[in-house]
């Protein structure tokens, strides 16, 4: 199945995730944290000749000073009620809502130009040519000027077209960002993203059965040609100055019958101060892997194996949370 396919069938299948229940019965983390914060969703924000949407949570908890801000960027056809799970829908990322209440977190999600990033692959025939950099960039100024940004811990985390986007923020816009996370996504073959010197932390979770976004890289058709999952991470080890060798480890495999195992290695860089990761997800599609938000036999069926050893949402954070800048 082309990853066109792929995309296009798991975006309507999203569209009408009432048909699609999940597999176990977990609680709704949206309207739990509402209990807590407050989501403001549809905010309209206009930049260039383009007025478009994002949904923000504006965590409760006590804390003096100015917040971190989290940025997730959805997949190509996706909306962000999709991707935060409100609405009736369900996504791993809605979780980011339990991490903003925990950690004082501001979490805003953007929605992309007809549902789609300008992630510079330059094979990429339905990425657009909207300034997404420049889109990006105004929306964390405005939302730093409405509720007290701390420009020093600002982190994306971009799914699919979105985790490419979130490649393109960290290789032209580094000094914006302390940290970055990419899920299903891998670095572009075709790239004419304008590449900076500046190192940042990134971590990757990739699903070694995927078939939208390769993990032995190649081309998907009109969605561009990736590198591999080791090209791509060799890329960040050397831009970032790493150790070559990196730390590996086991993720714990739950009690789920997923079919898939998780390996991670951990790149060290201490002359930049920064860290490269990668979650191999052996056996996983293009799915996020997710404990409590587990998707269908059916959306499996489609998009392939979600593992559930990984909760995405808090695995970024473990990450990313120890990096400013």
């Amino acid at each position: 199945m082309s990853k066109e396919l792929i995309l296009a069938v798991v975006g309507l299948a999203i569209l009408t995730s009432a048909l699609f229940a999940c597999r176990t019965s977990q609680r709704d983390v949206v309207d739990g944290a509402l209990e807590h914060g407050v989501l403001l969703e549809d905010v309209a924000f206009t930049h260039g000749q383009h007025t478009r949407t994002y949904h923000f949570y504006q965590s409760r908890r006590e804390q003096l000073g100015p917040k971190p801000l989290v940025l997730l960027l959805h997949g190509g056809g996706a909306t962000i009620d999709n991707h935060i799970g409100v609405r009736g829908a369900r996504w791993s990322q809605q979780v980011w809502i339990d991490i903003a209440e925990e950690e004082g977190v501001h979490v805003a999600v953007p929605q992309g130009l007809d549902n789609h990033w300008n992630d510079c692959r330059a094979d990429c025939s339905h990425c657009g040519e909207q300034d997404d950099v420049g889109f990006l960039t105004a929306l964390i100024d405005e939302i730093d000027r409405r509720y007290d940004v701390d420009r020093g811990r600002v982190y994306v985390v971009g799914e699919s077209n979105g985790g490419y986007m979130t490649q393109r923020l960290a290789q032209e816009r580094p000094e914006l960002f302390a940290g970055m996370g990419v899920v299903i996504s891998l670095m572009p073959a075709d790239n004419k993203c304008q590449q900076r010197d500046a190192p940042i932390p990134i971590m990757y979770q990739v699903g070694t059965a995927d078939s939208g976004v390769k993990y032995e890289g190649g081309s998907s058709g009109n969605s561009g040609t990736n590198l591999s999952a080791r090209e791509s991470i060799a890329y960040w080890v050397e831009h970032n100055q790493c150790e070559t060798a990196p730390v590996s480890s086991m993720v714990e495999d739950g009690p789920y019958d997923d079919r898939s195992t998780i390996t991670l290695e951990l790149y060290d860089c201490p002359t930049t101060r920064t860290k490269v990761g990668i979650y191999h997800m052996h056996g996983a599609g293009h799915v996020p892997p997710s404990i409590d938000v587990q998707v269908s036999e059916a959306w499996e069926s489609l998009a392939g194996v979600q593992n559930h050893d990984l909760e995405s949402a808090r695995a970024f954070w473990s990450f990313l949370k120890e990096f400013e800048h």
